[in-house]
């Protein structure tokens, strides 16, 4: 900044890599301002700075100001080719006290106030000559009245010649120059560009095609069509609800928790008498133990989990984090081979995509039968697991023109059938199982409808199917020290995902037609990890404590598990 006072005659040169803020009054300045590169402000907010004298903006110099620039007749102001002229404040009135001329290549940069007809404005004094240039109009938050014109120029002795066009960042909206002796007017008409074209994404394309369905004078039309388009595609995400179908496919992941537990409690407990031996490495262990033949009195479980996971975005749904955790309380019989269970449990789950402010709630109430048995080296498992979620879901949708909090309540179910296939085998006294695992999961989402403002969706009930095969090894190893035994497990495991990997919502603005939204999709193919030890701290009574992994190309997710068993 400069608030000093330039006087005199001779060449002021300026080529400053920064802004350069002229505030004071140096209209008794005769000589030429030549501004070679850089942005010279003359009075931004200070109405009354000037520079007098004559005026040379060269290629890579931008002018700026609402400051007054000449010195009456006989100065000039000159935007030579790759120079800019740009006056204002956000708006604001550039005054030149003498003539102006505008040559090819040359560039008006103007803002006008949306709902109003107050813009930029460069005033002259004297005459106007137009050789060519561009007049360039950068768009600002609000909304634009299609039918409003804004001067941009005026020149009292008279405006001569034409730009040789007019540009707007403006996506949906044509910028018009209309000319007459001593004005010229800038109007912004609606063009033939779709809100879909901007969309780089099946979400994006999807909302707006919706949106260009609702009439006109709607809210949310009018407000797309004072965007660019960048900030098109930001609003349509936030549009787009997509957090509603992201919660299908978190559900979906979710219900792995209650398999792991009932297959877990199915694999503990059963030992015996008969006699397995593997060679492995040169190796011939020892026997492998059975399940007993006698029945086993009631047992009493209780497990807690909890999981946080993040996922990618796929190119369409955005990048999300999830955490969950909960309790689930089980009773369980064994008879000869044979073990039957019962299992209902509590969880707690929230989701969030990492752009944009949506979050989504849940809590979520388990019931669950579960049954195996072995026969010989082959253990069989199954279980049917049944879940309901009250789910809560709060976003904000904040872009030029709309400022809209929505919220949802409603409720989903989720049916999950599994079985697995296990064979023991021995490695010395480090026990194997390889195993197949197959599980069916059917989650249903109710319809709802948003309260909130013109942002809101209804959405149509939907319904997934989705089924999972895992294949993979599982080792366990006891460890005595002194009178403390030590279960050491681990497993790994390769996951395979088919049928409805990509929940999608069918959902409406209020007055569109319906739209397709898909969420943040289930992995396809997942390495699933889990290690862990199990104390027993009594006869009867068992604490275990373990780590499970789901890796995948574009998510993962980390998570621990804490059991305890009690026999009566």
């Amino acid at each position: 900044m400069y608030g000093g006072v330039i006087s005199g005659n001779g060449i002021l040169q300026f080529a400053a890599s920064y802004p350069v803020l002229l505030t004071g009054d140096s209209s008794s300045f005769t000589g030429t301002t030549r501004l070679l590169s850089g942005t010279l402000l003359v009075g931004v907010g200070e109405p009354g700075a000037s520079l007098g004298g004559n005026m040379e903006v060269l290629s890579g110099g931008v002018l700026v100001g609402s400051g007054t620039l000449g010195s009456g007749a006989g100065s000039r102001v000159t935007i030579g080719a790759g120079g800019m002229l740009a006056p204002g404040n956000s708006p604001g009135t550039l005054t030149i006290a003498g003539d102006l001329v505008l040559n090819p290549g040359s560039r008006f940069e103007v803002e006008v106030i949306p709902g109003t007809t107050i813009g930029d404005l460069v005033k002259v004094t004297g005459a106007a000559t137009i050789n060519g240039g561009t007049v360039a109009h950068v768009g600002a938050n609000g909304a634009y009245d299609p039918s409003a014109t804004y001067t941009i120029l005026s020149a009292e002795n008279g405006i001569s010649g034409r730009f040789d066009g007019v540009t707007s960042d403006l996506a949906f909206l044509q910028p018009l120059l209309s000319y007459d002796n001593n004005a010229i007017s800038l109007t912004l008409l609606r063009n033939d560009t779709g809100f879909a074209t901007v969309a780089e994404t099946a979400n994006q394309a999807a909302t707006a095609g919706a949106i260009e369905q609702l009439p006109a004078t709607s809210e949310l039309h009018r407000a797309m069509l004072q965007l660019n388009a960048v900030t098109a595609r930001e609003a349509l995400d936030q549009l787009s609800g997509e957090i509603h179908a992201s919660v299908a496919s978190t559900l979906i992941g979710n219900g792995q928790h209650l398999q792991q537990a009932a297959n877990s409690r199915l694999r503990s407990g059963f030992t015996g008498t008969e006699t397995v031996t593997i060679p492995v490495l040169g190796y011939v262990g020892e026997p492998y133990l059975a399940p007993i033949s006698e029945d086993a009195a009631p047992a009493y479980w209780m497990s807690g989990f909890g999981a946080r996971g993040v996922s990618d975005s796929d190119g369409n749904a955005a990048a999300k984090s999830h955490s969950d955790g909960g309790v689930l309380l089980g009773i369980e019989g064994q008879r000869d081979s044979s073990r039957m269970g019962i299992l209902v449990g509590y969880s707690q789950f929230s989701l969030s995509p990492q752009e944009g402010d949506a979050v989504a709630n849940s809590d979520s109430y388990h019931l669950g039968v579960y049954g195996g048995t072995n026969h010989g080296r082959m253990a069989v498992r199954s279980g049917l697991t049944f879940s309901a979620h009250e789910i809560d879901t709060h976003r904000s949708v904040a872009f030029a023109g709309v400022s809209d909090n929505l919220t949802a309540s409603y409720n989903a179910n989720t049916l999950q059938a599994f079985g697995e296939l296990g064979y023991a085998l021995l490695a010395g006294d480090i026990q194997l199982e390889p195993f197949m695992n197959l599980a069916h999961v059917m989650t249903t989402v109710d319809s709802f409808s948003e309260t909130g403002g013109a942002a809101r969706i209804s959405a149509s009930r939907s319904v997934t199917h989705t089924t999972f095969m895992t294949v993979g090894m599982r080792a366990e190893h006891d460890v005595t020290m002194e009178t403390l035994t030590v279960k050491l497990t681990g497993s790994l495991g390769w996951q395979h995902a088919w049928g409805d990997v990509t929940p999608t919502n069918s959902q409406a603005f209020d007055g569109s037609g319906s739209f397709a939204i898909a969420g943040n999709p289930v992995a396809r193919d997942s390495a699933l990890i889990e290690a862990g030890l199990e104390l027993e701290l009594a006869p009867d009574v068992m604490l275990g404590v373990s780590y499970t992994g789901k890796v995948a190309s574009r998510a993962q997710e980390h998570g621990a598990r804490a059991t305890l068993n009690v026999r009566f």
